[in-house]
């Protein structure tokens, strides 16, 4: 069997979502065994580097491209390093504030949040971050603006946000995921999962037909739909079903050990 590069999402494919944030037992074994057989496993996702804590940089895989292509790392050695530009980030973060929209921006150096907090559930994420992630922190107020420089940023609506004006301000600037339940997850127009994938089937000299996708989320669609081969993780929303080639059980459920093993590939 030829070599296959395969890029994974995290969270609901690797790891299970919510509080227990683990990777099955099997989740593991099946990495290992790709690895062992000749494939090139990596992490594909929209968390920055920077927010990728312990029990994710625990799980064996090759490289990680992170932040939606933006960001691409084989172990120490940084492949590739997007950041939008300082003056258009100073734009961006103005009009999230004139808009009253609540934001929280990644780069690879750290998650930048407002000092002024939060009302949405932005705040329960940085909670989460305190506890597992405190050094990638970063408190910013509006004096901080004109010198921040961030690869994609996350916001959530509330009642008051007119996020329609701000959409309109960037739609030729950026891309914006419906992450549901009114976050959306931002991103500069030029780079998705996809592109994060077209560069390491150069970097690899792998074929396109070489190419397979495990995903289960809305931020996943680019990457599976360029991938040669789609699995969906069970579970996934029903909307992403036509971008599936095969449907696995859910991550809880064994859901990697058992695509891989139906593909004959462990």
């Amino acid at each position: 069997m030829n070599t296959k590069l395969i890029f994974f999402d995290i969270d609901g494919t690797l790891i299970t979502e919510g509080h227990d944030h683990y990777a099955p037992e099997s989740t593991l074994k099946a990495l290992t065994l790709l690895r062992q057989n000749g494939h090139i496993c990596l992490i594909n996702t929209g968390r920055p580097y920077a927010a990728l804590d312990a029990v994710i940089r625990s799980i064996p895989v090759d490289g990680y491209v992170c932040g939606c292509g933006t960001y691409i790392r084989m172990g120490d050695d940084i492949l590739f390093s997007y950041h939008l530009e300082k003056e258009l980030c100073r734009k961006i973060l103005v009009a999230l504030d004139s808009c009253g929209i609540e934001w929280m921006l990644e780069n690879d150096d750290g998650i930048y949040c407002s000092a002024n907090g939060y009302k949405s559930r932005i705040a329960s994420s940085i909670e989460s971050f305190q506890n597992k992630l405190p050094q990638s922190l970063r408190f910013i107020t509006p004096e901080d603006y004109p010198n921040v420089q961030f690869e994609k940023f996350l916001v959530v609506l509330t009642p008051d946000a007119d996020f329609e004006t701000f959409r309109s301000l960037f739609q030729n600037d950026l891309t914006f995921i419906d992450r549901g339940h009114a976050v959306f997850e931002i991103i500069p127009q030029a780079y998705s999962k996809a592109t994060g994938m077209k560069f390491m089937e150069a970097h690899f000299g792998i074929d396109h037909k070489d190419t397979i996708a495990v995903g289960d989320s809305t931020n996943d669609v680019a990457m599976l739909e360029y991938a040669h081969l789609s699995i969906l993780m069970g579970g996934a929303e029903k909307s992403l079903l036509q971008y599936a080639d095969y449907v696995t059980t859910p991550v809880a459920e064994d859901g990697i050990f058992n695509a891989f093993r139906h593909y004959q590939m462990i």
